[in-house]
């Protein structure tokens, strides 16, 4: 069951547009996955992208550098032959996608503005919503640590997962409103790529068979759930019922 890596590849991505990242271990976190070495190969140097970007004052600016590597990535996937894993990979990843090319336009024709206001935006809501907090605080957990050094817990991770998503459901919408102040429908537009994936994932779980939904309903900290609810990520995308 690879949810965990879906669920914590979108929160590794997320923080992209908010803040300094440098107390998270990345490293830590992508072992306690257990992911295989095909996986590793190709997106370690994605993740490595990501976490160079984070540390800038306007991570938004290596946009293009991301979805090169992004690019780049999907391309390793095909020559290492990891067909369920590119699968797993492009789902998990299709916000980053959504952003490099239907949004494209969009962010491009408004990109002095995202330069000039995401960064600051961003470090706001983190602020108030503790999402690289709560991200730091996994990669370093005694459990997740243990984890790392013993060939990773894909399943486990999950039952971890429950402060991210606080945060998540507090930051998205911070986002949202507060960079649609400044860049009119920019925050919409960016939180809506960074939920496609979760998109995907709720019509899964609507249409999957009660093995999964039991497995969910165990193993899935009750503040994840709105990640499986169409229902509440139209309401998060629009800014409705926040």
């Amino acid at each position: 069951m690879k949810i965990s890596f879906f669920v914590l590849i979108f929160f590794i991505i997320c923080p992209g547009f908010c803040a300094n990242i440098t107390t998270v271990n990345f490293e830590t976190i992508l072992k306690a996955l257990g992911l295989s070495r095909s996986v590793r190969i190709c997106v370690d140097p994605f993740i490595n992208v990501l976490h160079d970007s984070f540390e800038t004052e306007s991570p938004i600016n290596d946009l293009p550098i991301i979805c090169n590597s992004y690019n780049n990535t999907k391309k390793c996937f095909r020559e290492h032959n990891a067909a369920s894993d590119v699968k797993i990979f492009n789902i998990a990843t299709s916000g980053v996608n959504n952003l490099c090319t239907q949004k494209w336009p969009f962010l491009e024709k408004n990109w002095e503005c995202l330069v000039k206001h995401s960064g600051y935006k961003a470090k706001a809501c983190d602020a108030k919503c503790n999402m690289l907090q709560s991200l730091a605080d996994l990669s370093h957990d005694q459990q997740v640590a243990f984890w790392a050094e013993s060939g990773g817990n894909i399943i486990k991770m999950l039952t971890k997962l429950g402060d991210i998503c606080s945060a998540a459901r507090c930051f998205l919408p911070c986002y949202r409103d507060q960079l649609n102040q400044s860049c009119k429908r920019a925050g919409g537009m960016i939180v809506d790529g960074l939920l496609k994936p979760f998109y995907q994932l709720a019509n899964f779980v609507k249409n999957s068979g009660p093995l999964v939904q039991q497995f969910l309903a165990v193993n899935m900290p009750p503040t994840c759930r709105f990640l499986t609810n169409e229902t509440l990520l139209k309401n998060i995308r629009k800014g409705e019922s926040d």
